[in-house]
């Protein structure tokens, strides 16, 4: 009866030795890649402990978390300054634009303010030279003026004239000279008329001259 149990013992032990032998050996990183075990005692869990140890700073998986969000705020920093920056460029195009169309308002101004004056210089050259007309106009009509007043004067001797020498010609020489002379000697009759000749010709002579 005592060989019986010392029996099944050994054909327990070596069933137990063919299970060990059909299980496939595996290393120790294998092991903490595959199982995500946790220590009874404390409660960590071994897998994050272990990434601990590679990664200091944190797990893989908060680095590439951080390195998103750090991206991100570098991304909408970026965004900011460009924004800001196109911005700026248009105001800057604006006040270049304003001064630009100020420039050319001030130039149109200019250039009708110019247009004025030479339409005034233009008038007042018309109007000089309706002056020097007008001047040289009324010097003629003084030179006239004064010309007309020695012909109206001429023209009252010569109708004197006119006169005395029809009377001597429809009445003769010797009565009308006997009729002007006062009453005397001869010779004071003869020189009077010839005085009378001489001025009467002389007056004839400086009209026909005028």
């Amino acid at each position: 009866m005592q060989a019986e149990p010392q029996h099944d013992a050994q054909k327990r032990q070596r069933r137990t030795g063919n299970l060990a032998e059909g299980v496939p050996k595996t290393s120790m990183s294998s092991q903490t890649q595959g199982i995500h075990a946790t220590s009874p005692d404390s409660s960590i869990d071994l897998c994050d402990y272990a990434a601990s140890e590679v990664f200091p700073h944190g797990t893989a998986s908060s680095l590439a978390s951080r390195a998103t969000q750090e991206g991100v705020a570098v991304s909408v920093q970026v965004h900011e300054d460009v924004v800001s920056e196109v911005t700026r460029l248009r105001e800057s195009f604006d006040h270049v634009q304003t001064a630009l169309d100020q420039s050319v308002t001030e130039r149109k101004q200019l250039r009708e303010i110019l247009d004025q004056v030479q339409r005034a210089r233009e008038q007042s050259r018309t109007e000089l030279a309706q002056l020097r007309e007008q001047m040289n106009r009324l010097s003629s009509i003084d030179s006239v003026g004064k010309r007309l007043r020695k012909v109206e004067y001429n023209l009252f001797r010569l109708d004197g004239q006119v006169e005395l020498l029809t009377k001597m010609h429809s009445t003769g020489k010797t009565s009308l000279l006997q009729a002007q002379a006062p009453s005397g000697p001869r010779d004071k009759d003869h020189a009077m008329a010839s005085a009378s000749q001489r001025k009467t010709l002389g007056v004839c002579e400086t009209c026909a001259e005028d």
